[in-house]
């Protein structure tokens, strides 16, 4: 299962470094101010369940992390397979396979960092409180709006649940000629009347002012079609089968034609599509998007509210295809195609997070044996890896317990900061937020990696990484500026 690699990966990437360093020292405020500025007080609630189990158990918090990311993937992973059960009434063996192909997706990496672990919960639960307000007992509607306002603390999640309220109840009018106005009512009027609170109270601030912010510039032509194409990635495997499928209806079964516009599965997949557009829209209209080959990236974390609708575009093509075509053999070596490259990229994902935070340990170690740097600014230098601010801060924290370093990332540090003391001018909340709170210099100093730390060298720099045989840094006190 993907779900396994969660238990090998360190939170050691990217915003998880934030949690490592808040629970290594037993300092709850430093999320606590996170979530406070950013105004996501329901992930505050979760990371405060975190914090108690962590607690309470006597557990490593890695493992709180592992077990909790777990879980929340398994329950999303079930409650797409309620969904397309309850909306299209999908048989049992091809909800089988939309398992597979959902548990193969290669996004599920992005969640080794326990904030994106989060996120996903946050996903599953608005599928969840989706099926829970479709019951009949107020009871159990009341808490599924209670659990839909907690998923909206991933803001996408707005659009999505009036997407998946349009296409169940367009699906339950075509066969009963009938539609329950009171659910649809209750899903779309809680969704605006939070967006027009959240709007006007509950707008984040400080630096997370103005983030994630619908911006007019992100409609212009060429950014439209900037992050139309790298979402267009995900699909344009099932956009070219379909073509070729067409095609082929076109030249040899014209007679056809009418019974595909006409078939079930094919109207299924359109209403795919259209779930994926939408699910796509906040991120289009805040330009923030991430292509399939590139999904290694952090922005991957961008895709997750699409796995709904990427299945079931998988499982529609797959089935307009299987009534048409006689031979099975064509259309079970689709699925295992699709699956195949799916698990490709979801391997290469997961290698280089693992890779990376392997690295990431052994930098660690590598500080240990060598002299403890002056406070200040630290630069890192020829690698192919990019290690943020906060991950290098972070590095330096755990060789020497000490939060007393900025992490710099510019090639050339006189483009880092104009004045480095305003560095310094934080307040405590911010310092401990950027791991800094020991910061009392203005020295900057580099370090050089002794060997440059190659993307296509992984499976030889992780062996001499186990070995213990390649040290990857030296220090040059040329580089040292005071």
């Amino acid at each position: 299962m993907s779900c396994l690699p969660f238990f090998l990966i360190p939170n050691n990437n990217w915003d998880g470094v934030i949690y490592d360093y808040a629970f290594s020292i037993n300092d709850f405020s430093i999320i606590e101010y996170w979530y406070k500025i950013s105004r996501i007080n329901f992930q505050l609630f979760l990371a405060n369940a975190l914090y108690f189990l962590y607690h309470n158990l006597n557990l490593s918090y890695d493992i709180v992390f592992d077990v909790f990311t777990t879980i929340a993937f398994i329950l999303y992973i079930y409650e797409i397979n309620i969904f397309c059960k309850k909306t299209f009434n999908l048989e049992e063996e091809w909800r089988l396979v939309v398992i597979l192909f959902t548990t193969s997706i290669p996004l599920w990496h992005n969640a080794t960092s326990i904030n994106i672990g989060i996120y996903l919960f946050c996903f599953y639960l608005v599928l969840l409180s989706f099926r829970l307000i479709l019951e009949t007992k107020y009871t159990i509607k009341i808490l599924g709006i209670i659990l839909l306002l907690g998923s909206f603390s991933i803001k996408s999640n707005i659009l999505l649940i009036c997407g998946l309220t349009s296409i169940f109840y367009f699906k339950q009018y075509t066969k009963t000629k009938k539609i329950e106005i009171y659910n649809i009512l209750l899903i779309f009027l809680t969704s605006i009347l939070f967006v027009i609170v959240y709007l006007n109270f509950f707008k984040p601030y400080g630096i997370f002012e103005n983030y994630n912010s619908v911006n007019i510039k992100n409609l212009s032509f060429d950014k439209l079609i900037y992050n139309f194409q790298n979402f267009f990635s995900y699909i344009k495997n099932f956009f070219y089968i379909f073509i070729s499928f067409f095609i082929y209806i076109l030249i040899f079964r014209k007679n056809e034609i009418r019974n595909l516009l006409i078939n079930e599965n094919f109207i299924n997949l359109i209403l795919s599509i259209v779930l994926f557009l939408i699910a796509i829209t906040p991120y289009i209209l805040v330009g923030k998007s991430n292509s399939y080959s590139t999904v290694i990236n952090f922005s991957g974390r961008h895709v997750l509210g699409t796995i709904l609708s990427l299945s079931l575009i998988f499982i529609f093509t797959i089935k307009t295809l299987n009534d048409f075509i006689s031979n099975k053999k064509i259309i079970f070596s689709l699925i295992i195609f699709l699956i195949t490259s799916n698990l490709f990229f979801s391997i290469k994902g997961f290698f280089y997070k693992y890779e990376s935070s392997i690295i990431k340990l052994q930098l660690v170690e590598t500080f240990k044996s060598i002299e403890k740097p002056r406070s200040g600014i630290i630069y890192f230098r020829n690698s192919d890896y990019y290690i943020s601010t906060t991950e290098i801060s972070h590095i330096l924290f755990k060789a020497y317990r000490e939060a007393s370093w900025i992490g710099g990332v510019s090639t050339d540090s006189k483009n880092f900061v104009k004045n480095p003391e305003d560095l310094f001018n934080r307040d405590i909340d911010m310092k401990k937020f950027y791991i800094q709170t020991d910061v009392n210099d203005t020295c900057e100093t580099t370090y050089i990696f002794n060997n440059n730390i190659k993307k296509d060298e992984k499976i030889k720099r992780i062996k001499n990484i186990f070995s213990q045989n390649e040290n990857y840094l030296i220090i040059d006190q040329s580089y040292l500026k005071c």
